[in-house]
Order: structure tokens, then C-alpha cells, then sequence
């Protein structure tokens, strides 16, 4: 099992933009989003 120092709740626009930026330094971040679409893209 992997180590993460951030948890992030929500894979929105937010969420994924907070998860990248903190990538970018090396820590280490796991993402839950209760939808199974991150994307929420209705139109399809």
C-alpha cells in the first residue's frame, strides 16, 4: 500500500487543480470522488 500525505475529497476542477499543483512538489496525493464520471459531462 502506498503512502499520501494529501487526501483530496472531490475531483472537480478544484480538487484536480490542487492535486496537480501539489504533484508538481513531490507529495504524494490520492483524489476520491464519489461519482464513477470525474468529468460529469452531461451532454454525452
Amino acid at each position: 500500500m502506498r503512502d499520501f500525505q494529501v487526501a483530496i475529497v472531490g475531483a472537480g476542477v478544484i480538487g484536480c487543480a490542487i492535486a496537480r499543483e501539489l504533484a508538481k512538489y513531490k507529495i504524494g496525493v490520492v483524489v476520491f470522488e464519489a461519482g464513477s464520471d470525474c468529468f460529469h459531462d452531461r451532454r454525452a
